[in-house]
């Protein structure tokens, strides 16, 4: 029994913060991952960067793996949009951009690294677009009505 709650003292903490970060950063678009009750949805407007398949005592088990992710919710604070971006590490990464932001508002997406968007509000917003152009010519996006506050 002793073995068992150093166990658990050992791979409760990851389980549970990798349960978090699904819960928080939620990728859109890709296929959903095929195991029951995780809230991920993939890159959006994208295909998928790459699948692995696993052959398990159950059968396989494929999950994709999305070229960028987005955030479900665009933020809006005070008229200027914050919204983080990820390029998956795979990928050759590129640019990042608000369709139609009215100060230009483009930053370099690094591969592995989360990229913040700060960029001013486009005048017409019932919509907003994020947008993701890989130096491989591959273009993500990702639309949704904006959140004030």
């Amino acid at each position: 029994m002793f073995g068992n709650r150093n166990l658990a003292r050992a791979f409760a903490p990851p389980v549970l913060a990798l349960g978090l970060a699904l819960t928080l950063v939620r990728p859109l678009g890709a296929d959903p991952v095929a195991a029951p009750s995780l809230p991920l949805t993939g890159a959006a407007a994208g295909t998928a960067a790459g699948s692995a398949s696993r052959g398990t005592p159950g059968g396989p088990v494929t999950t994709s793996v999305p070229g960028v992710a987005f955030t479900e919710l665009i933020r809006v604070v005070d008229g200027r949009i914050h919204t983080p971006v990820l390029v998956n590490a795979a990928e050759p990464g590129g640019t990042a951009s608000i369709v139609g932001a009215e100060d230009g508002c483009l930053v370099t997406a690094e591969p592995g690294v989360v990229t913040w968007l700060d960029c001013a509000l486009p005048a017409r917003h019932t919509t907003v677009t994020v947008a993701v152009s890989l130096r491989d010519g591959r273009r993500f996006t990702h639309t949704a009505a904006p959140t004030i506050g």
